[in-house]
């Protein structure tokens, strides 16, 4: 099972590699629900919710954007993804979006100067979420 992690880069530069795991603000499940961990990532979870919407949309220019990175993200890290317990959908006519689009499109949202995301098998994510002090 695949479990994809947001988390908070301002400043990451110049911390330590192994503190990183305390700037995570959101884990995104398999079943498209989305955890945080403070009330200031209140808004990722409405963020991600409207991605599922407008799948359910059915724009197709939507569909065949996301299904476009979703070929390239597949076709780099095919063996990682896989590891990871995701793989490629190719049905982009499905009314409910397949998980290999969905995270994708949350790649894609989160991936700028100031968050960033990535995709990380089941075992990996609950490392990193105890790591970060979810747990406690």
């Amino acid at each position: 099972m695949a479990i994809l992690l947001i988390w908070d880069i301002i400043n990451d530069f110049d911390e330590e590699e192994s503190e990183w795991p305390n700037n995570i603000k959101a884990a995104v499940l398999p079943n498209k629900k989305v955890l945080i961990n403070d009330d200031e990532s209140s808004y990722i979870p409405e963020h991600i919710k409207s991605i599922t919407a407008k799948w359910s949309e059915n724009g197709s220019e939507f569909r065949n954007n996301i299904d476009g990175s979703a070929k390239l993200l597949f076709n780099s890290n095919e063996a990682e993804l896989k590891e990871a317990g995701l793989t490629y959908s190719e049905d982009i006519e499905t009314d409910e979006i397949p998980i290999s689009h969905f995270f994708t499109a949350v790649l894609n949202r989160y991936d700028n100067q100031a968050v960033s995301s990535g995709i990380f098998s089941n075992e990996e994510a609950k490392q990193l979420l105890g790591d970060g002090g979810w747990f406690n």
